[in-house]
């Protein structure tokens, strides 16, 4: 009986300590949840908290590539050839995160 006890919690144990959130294992690196961090503090005060849907200032922004989002917080501005999803729509430069874009990036293409 003593033993039947043990195995079964054991296995229970096993059960509990193999369960994971495998949305975040994926995508649990340092880099995302730095991204996931700023884009939750900084930008959903213009792009919606689901980067997949429009905002109440700012476009929907998932899948952006890296060249457009290191645009849009050095100047503010789009690149070059790549034409504005809201042409009236602007962005105040955040130079201050130019260190964060590779975190935001990393962030922001794991929603297609």
């Amino acid at each position: 009986m003593d033993r039947a006890c043990f195995l079964i919690t054991l296995v229970f144990i096993f059960l509990l300590t193999s369960c994971n959130n495998s949305n975040k294992s994926v995508y649990a690196t340092d880099s995302f949840k730095k991204g996931e961090t700023i884009y939750k503090t900084l930008c959903i005060s213009c792009h919606n908290i689901d980067p997949r849907k429009d905002g109440i200032l700012a476009p929907n922004i998932a899948g952006a590539n890296y060249e457009l989002i290191k645009s849009m917080i050095m100047t503010g501005k789009h690149p070059v050839g790549v034409e504005p999803k809201w042409p009236d729509a602007k962005m105040a430069p955040l130079p201050h995160l130019k260190e964060h874009i590779p975190d935001l990036h990393e962030y922001l293409k794991t929603f297609k």
